[in-house]
């Protein structure tokens, strides 16, 4: 209307989601009341797309020590948000964030905190981006955040990883609250499927399968560490596992 001026109402953090973080509360906001994460792209039009990652600021997270999620300057522990097929091969395809942003995200995130969940790939080949060779698309209805002081990148099939360091602490969320010992199996007995059939695109894929079954000795023992009391389970789980991937124990 002439003679009035219209300002856009800024967005509204969401209702429902849990308190931020002061670092968290520091990121603009979504139309939809969601924290942007820093390592959001910003597209030509000046939108930001949750699903796109800036590889600028993947390379500056590294080289930095920046946060995935806030953008500001790691400390000496840092976080993965992983499901809990990562803790088998403990390879994440993010660098780690602050503990209390890793633990916000586990939580907070629709896609980690909601296992009905799946990835959205509308309109994704027209910006551009293309799903990596290899990328296992499940929800694994468990979010893991790994606490550790040391991580190392590399380059497979042209696709940036990071090994993930010996554990300091673990934290299990299962839609948004911590996760009991069945979920945890129930989520790498789903997933070690899609694992097992990763190997078959290696040079020998029975020594893949093979060192895949001592991956989850030591992750099973990792998590049996969080679940007192609940040995039996975990031998029960591990020898499903070495059956599932031809190995003899």
């Amino acid at each position: 209307m002439r003679g009035v001026e219209t300002t856009e109402r800024a967005p509204r953090y969401r209702a429902g989601l849990p308190q931020r973080p002061d670092r968290i509360a520091a990121l603009p906001l979504s139309k939809q009341g969601y924290p942007i994460p820093w390592f959001v792209a910003t597209l030509e039009d000046g939108t930001r797309d949750f699903r796109i990652i800036s590889h600028e600021r993947l390379a500056e997270a590294v080289k930095l020590g920046r946060c995935w999620v806030c953008g500001q300057n790691l400390g000496g522990y840092k976080a993965f948000t992983i499901g809990p097929m990562c803790a088998v091969n403990r390879i994440s395809a993010e660098p780690p964030s602050h503990r209390s942003c890793a633990q916000y995200a586990a939580v907070a995130c629709p896609f980690l905190s909601r296992p009905e969940m799946v990835r959205r790939e509308t309109g994704l080949e027209e910006l551009g981006t293309v799903k990596p060779p290899g990328m296992i698309e499940r929800n694994p209805a468990v979010a893991l955040v790994w606490v550790c002081r040391d991580y190392a990148g590399k380059m497979t099939r042209g696709r940036a990883l990071f090994e993930i360091g010996d554990p300091i602490a673990l934290e299990f969320y299962h839609r948004g609250q911590p996760a009991s010992f069945a979920q945890v199996c129930d989520s790498i007995r789903t997933g070690l499927p899609a694992l097992l059939q990763a190997t078959e695109h290696d040079e020998n894929p029975a020594y893949s399968r093979g060192m895949l079954a001592l991956e989850l000795v030591a992750a099973l023992g990792q998590v049996e560490k969080c679940f007192p009391g609940h040995k039996a389970d975990a031998e029960q789980l591990l020898t499903e596992a070495m059956k599932a991937a031809g190995v003899t124990v």
